[in-house]
């Protein structure tokens, strides 16, 4: 495959690399030659240094005229006694078999000349020789940042390769793509860091797989990632900022509580948050995709997750309170724009580590002996999750600290006018069976977070803590019960005004689903570019 690779990159290259190759004239080249011209027997010129590009025995020449002989060390440990001495015939000298160490590179090579008797180390010549290929970084960024879906012409994304002496912008990519566990198709060939693969099949597991060839010719093999492709689309995505904020509310806000005692938070990441909540058109091919996997089971109405020995309600169908019917092994909805309900935290993380699976990330279907190891440092997870409490709140509040994104809050628990605007509660609630996106948005294009259908969060209930935190989750440890936080509203039809505040926080049991009216929204993060 390298040598494959090689020629593909040489397409791209052409004129940028400077080949110098010394014949097999060797020693008997001209003797007027510059004084201790010194070259590997294949060498290309990186940044103005000569780059040895060939095995790891080489060649070197030296020839000058009156030379005697020269001294090779290696430069890279300033130490002369490590090098040898080669006498010189007719004023030329071979130094064959310079061995590099499979963990060495890159490496100077130093020579010094002895010419006509006299010692001539300002002449020493370096030569570089390098065999460690580029490095790609990281994960491949995928999906794109402000998209979530992965459709028929799909956008890959990846992370620049290092090399210690080419620059960044002069390594090529090759990327190959498939639908098989090797992918074989070459679908790009160039420096860029993304990539659009059309034609693919809707409804399949693809492997792609990125190569980088630096100037010298290295070439670093990446490994093999799968993506999943939809014939759907999932929400919108807006960028929330790293930033300090104050979580929780005033005293003297309408409808504080204690449990809401203010406190400060920094968030060093961005992150993606969707800007509605899941719907049930993205939630069923989940469903059909889990149960073709064998990820899920159907028993009296309750999705169960049987992955890993597990038994944990998902979510509740074919009861009314949901579109979702399931019949004869196939999920379907009559209302695919309808926010989906009745969701267990179960079910919300199931659905967050089934699309990461197929985006190429970690799978990870939570359980209730994980879910105080694994579960707790959601910041680092790459992929699909669900927002923490810090999270949700910060991207509520889209950079205000009034009791709504839009406003103040009234001293009104059943009208408040600014609320009337941006979200869904008692004054203008007509059922939960409702398409997101009707009330105006807040200053980050987030939808319906005031009011509605409340919605899951990664973090157990706790308290607050009194100092500022960076980062925080509140881990099973140090919760309150064994509850799992919600936000927006309490899961009861037609919720007050001081229920549909930024900082108003709710919990229930994490198995909790049936008739609870709970609906989650996603986030991505870990690959944020």
């Amino acid at each position: 495959m390298e040598s494959r690779l090689r020629r593909i990159a040489t397409l791209v290259i052409g004129a940028c690399v400077v080949v110098v190759v010394l014949t097999s004239a060797g020693c008997d080249s001209d003797p007027s030659a510059p004084p201790l011209a010194v070259l590997p027997t294949e060498a290309v010129v990186v940044n103005g240094g000569q780059r040895f590009t060939g095995s790891r025995t080489i060649t070197v020449e030296a020839r000058a005229d009156g030379l005697d002989s020269v001294l090779v060390w290696n430069g890279t440990w300033e130490e002369r006694h490590s090098g040898r001495w080669y006498e010189a015939s007719a004023g030329c000298v071979e130094i064959p078999d310079w061995y590099l160490d499979s963990d060495e590179g890159p490496v100077t090579v130093r020579v010094s000349a002895v010419i006509e008797g006299l010692a001539s180390h300002s002449a020493a010549s370096e030569i570089i020789l390098d065999l460690t290929p580029p490095l790609i970084g990281g994960l491949p960024l995928h999906p794109e940042a402000g998209a979530s879906d992965v459709s028929a012409a799909t956008d890959l994304r990846w992370s620049g390769a290092t090399d210690g002496l080419c620059p960044a912008d002069s390594i090529v990519y090759v990327v190959l793509a498939g639908v098989t566990a090797t992918p074989q198709d070459t679908v790009y060939v160039g420096r860029e860091l993304a990539c659009l693969v059309p034609g693919l099949t809707a409804n399949a597991v693809c492997y792609w797989q990125v190569n980088a060839v630096d100037l010298a010719g290295n070439v670093a093999i990446g490994p093999v990632w799968t993506f999943g492709v939809w014939a759907w689309n999932l929400p919108v995505f807006r960028r929330a900022p790293a930033a300090t904020f104050v979580m929780g509310s005033p005293e003297s806000e309408f409808g504080h509580v204690s449990s809401e005692r203010q406190h400060t938070v920094t968030l060093t990441r961005d992150y993606l948050i969707a800007s509605t909540e899941m719907v049930e058109g993205h939630y069923v091919p989940l469903l059909q995709w889990a149960l073709g996997a064998g990820y899920i089971t159907v028993s009296a109405d309750t999705v169960i997750s049987i992955r890993a020995g597990e038994r944990l309600p998902l979510v509740f169908v074919s009861d009314g309170c949901n579109s979702i019917e399931y019949s004869n092994m196939s999920f379907v909805t009559t209302r695919p724009d309808q926010i989906v309900k009745q969701v267990t935290w179960y079910g919300a993380m199931a659905a967050t580590a089934w699309l990461s699976e197929l985006a190429g990330g970690a799978a990870h279907i939570p359980g209730i002996g994980d879910a105080d190891t694994d579960l707790t440092d959601p910041y680092r997870h790459r992929g699909y999750r669900l927002p923490t409490e810090a999270e949700w709140e910060h991207a509520c509040r889209a950079g205000t600290q009034t009791a709504f994104a839009n406003g103040e809050i009234g001293d009104d628990v059943w009208i408040d006018p600014v609320l009337d605007q941006i979200g869904w509660y008692y004054y203008n609630y007509t059922g939960f069976d409702f398409t997101p996106g009707h009330k105006i948005a807040n200053a980050w294009g987030l939808y319906d977070m005031h009011g509605g259908v409340p919605e899951w969060c990664w973090d157990w209930y706790g308290r607050y803590p009194t100092d500022a935190v960076i980062d925080p989750i509140n881990i099973k440890l140090e919760a309150v019960g064994d509850a799992r936080i919600i936000r927006g509203s309490l899961p009861l039809a037609g919720p007050k005004t001081i229920h549909c505040r930024s900082a108003f926080r709710s919990a229930l049991e994490p198995y909790v689903g049936l008739c609870s009216m709970v609906t989650f929204r996603l986030v991505w993060s870990g690959g944020v570019d």
